[in-house]
């Protein structure tokens, strides 16, 4: 009796594991993406994400602006640091309504801290930090003001 009952219940867990099967691989791929959303300094809203790429040491990140200011077309210039060490820079413009997109893959590993650090023609700045692997501490938004 005790083996019938032992082996339905082992029959339910593998069906059940088999059943979240999707599932479970999607909170895996919480160790690999990390998405967090704020304001800026002027108020227009943010998003920034970091997804780690299957290509070994590579790193997509992504910073969208959704601008509160209507004037469009204005220059907004971004820096990425990757543990503090400036990785890539460059310039891009908004379109009408002041939303902007930017998306760069760069070299890093899921426990490199990467800041991102975003400043308009206008003076409106936007700035985060994430780490994939670890939880994110004071420690490093002390040493990420250095940047700003």
């Amino acid at each position: 009796m005790k083996r019938a009952i032992a082996s339905v219940a082992a029959a339910l867990l593998l069906g059940t594991g088999a059943g979240f099967a999707g599932p479970a691989s999607i909170a895996n791929a919480d160790s690999d993406y990390a998405s967090r959303s704020g304001e800026c300094s002027k108020g227009a809203d943010y998003t920034m994400t970091v997804r780690e790429k299957d290509h070994p040491d590579r790193l997509k990140t992504t910073f969208y602006i959704n601008g509160k200011n209507s004037r469009g077309d204005r220059t907004w210039t971004i820096r990425i640091y990757r543990n503090g060490d400036l990785v890539s820079k460059w310039s891009q413009r908004s379109n009408s309504h002041n939303n902007v997109k930017f998306v760069k893959t760069i070299r890093g590993d899921d426990e490199d801290r990467v800041t991102i650090y975003v400043k308009s023609s206008y003076g409106e700045t936007c700035k985060r930090t994430i780490v994939l692997d670890r939880k994110w501490n004071h420690h490093d938004r002390d040493r990420d003001r250095d940047h700003t």
